[in-house]
């Protein structure tokens, strides 16, 4: 089972390297990111009491009629019922990630822990940081973006306008960064001063 640590410092000191200093760590604020997964616990909510009721039905109208063949109907709400439960326990699974990912900033490199079923480090030294935005949210915290990259897809024509091919080309932007954190601004300002941002500019 994985540790689980009040404080994110503690967690990511065990992944220093020799001679490597902590000059950051925190944990993304979970709010946004349970807005989000209680959109889905609505659907979900109104699945599972759909699926319930049809399965229900489905044995009432069996026994009281005494109309067997009706129950093999039942089953037909199983596949519902699981997708819902799945989708209901979607804002839990949002805070669970939140407190299971950590974001540090070192003197040589920027570090993403995803402290999960299978433990991932993500680590970026200053060549693989190519942007810096900050993108600020209506609770208050920001999102951080220190790498963009353009990845290209294939996409159906019929889903393009003036199509002239079967499929065509959609670059899509891929974003990493430290979504969610408190003191977006101070958080810009430290990963600028490890790109050499402030030094380019004095």
């Amino acid at each position: 089972m994985i540790k689980a640590y009040e404080d994110p410092k503690e967690r990511v000191t065990e992944e220093l390297r020799e001679g490597e200093t902590l000059i950051w760590a925190a944990r993304p604020h979970p709010e946004k990111r349970i807005q989000r997964a209680k959109q889905k616990a609505h659907v979900g909510l109104y699945m599972l009491c759909g699926a319930a009721i049809w399965i229900a039905t489905t044995l009432v109208a069996t026994f009281s009629d005494y109309n067997p063949e009706i129950i093999i109907l039942a089953p037909l709400g199983l596949p519902f019922l699981l997708v819902g439960y799945y989708l209901l326990s979607e804002p839990e699974k949002a805070a669970f990630k939140a407190r299971r990912t950590i974001y540090a900033i070192t003197n040589q490199r920027l570090i993403i822990i995803k402290d999960r079923l299978h433990p991932k480090i993500l680590s970026f030294d200053r060549e693989d940081c190519n942007t810096l935005e900050r993108f600020d949210l209506d609770n208050g915290c920001s999102d951080v973006v220190f790498q963009a990259r353009d990845l290209m897809t294939n996409a159906p024509a019929q889903r393009l306008e003036h199509s002239e091919h079967s499929n065509r080309q959609v670059t899509k932007r891929r974003r990493v960064g430290f979504f969610e954190v408190e003191n977006g601004a101070e958080v810009q300002e430290m990963i600028a001063h490890f790109m050499g941002h402030d030094r380019e500019t004095a």
